[in-house]
């Protein structure tokens, strides 16, 4: 009989990893899609038809300013003006991507030590 021991155990697993991965490629490519924008957009003029229930001009005014609002919010106005909510997006992923490098700066010396040298070199 044969066994494996290892004196490293893994501290990831590493299908969880995969998983996360995958959803982060999905969500990645889902959020700068036109399509789903779309969905949203339809989604939400649905919810609010159901919820104005249109029976007269002010309440179909009052829908399509919904709508619109929320179109100018959702859309990009060009690749280089990101919209509302993707401008926001972005500085949540740039907030992530500080804290994990930060993280990484107070487990490793080096790192710690280049992010320094960055700081005093920009003063």
């Amino acid at each position: 009989m044969t066994a494996i021991v290892s004196s490293h155990p893994a501290t990831e697993h590493e299908g969880l990893n995969r998983v996360s991965n995958g959803l982060g490629f999905i969500t990645n490519h889902i959020h700068n899609s036109r399509l789903v924008y779309a969905g949203v957009l339809a989604a939400i003029v649905v919810l609010a038809n159901a919820w104005i229930e249109p029976s007269g001009l002010g309440a179909w005014l009052a829908l399509w300013a919904i709508v619109f609002a929320v179109a100018a919010l959702l859309t990009p106005s060009s690749k280089n003006h990101p919209g509302v909510i993707e401008q926001w997006l972005q500085s949540q992923r740039n907030a992530r991507a500080n804290e994990q490098m930060w993280q990484l700066a107070m487990s490793d010396h080096r790192v710690m030590a280049d992010l320094l040298a960055a700081h005093n070199s920009h003063r």
